[in-house]
């Protein structure tokens, strides 16, 4: 969002508190109509900084990328032994893969340790394999997955 609007949603805040100050005190002295028209400033004034929120959330939703971590495993994975490896914002769906399943969809990703991670940008019109094809990370270090989605989201922002 650019400064101006963002210094237009400070100014807007900031004075529909102080319209709704003085509507206030303006029906504490009985001065309704005047109270009433700082209650339509102030209405106003919010309205503007709702619409400038919610412009800046749109381009926010619209930025941001969100991935698929697979974790590939040398050992048959039993859904009872699901653990969550991430909880992060980016992450939107996490699989977990054996080795050899990985290698035949795409022969060019080579793990040296497990659990080995595999990190893909997720996007719905494509299967799992055609994601497979591009990834955006593999690696069998935990902390570089962390790492790399936190540059993503610092870019982003």
């Amino acid at each position: 969002m650019s400064d101006v609007l963002l210094l237009l949603q400070m100014v807007a805040k900031r004075l529909s508190i102080l319209s709704l100050i003085t509507a206030v005190l303006l029906l504490l002295s009985h001065l309704w109509l005047y109270a009433v028209f700082a209650f339509i400033i102030m209405g106003g004034l919010i309205c503007v900084d709702r619409i400038i929120s919610e412009k800046g959330h749109s381009r926010a939703a619209e930025n941001q990328r969100y991935y698929t971590l697979i974790v590939v495993t040398d050992e048959e994975w039993y859904e009872e032994e699901h653990v969550p490896f991430l909880e992060m914002d980016h992450v939107s769906l996490e699989l977990h893969y054996q080795y050899e399943d990985i290698r035949r969809i795409n022969p060019l990703i080579q793990l040296q340790a497990f659990p080995g991670f595999v990190l893909v940008e997720t996007d719905d019109t494509k299967r799992i394999e055609e994601l497979l094809q591009n990834p955006a990370l593999v690696t069998g270090n935990y902390a570089e997955v962390v790492r790399f989605l936190k540059q993503e989201s610092a870019v982003e922002n």
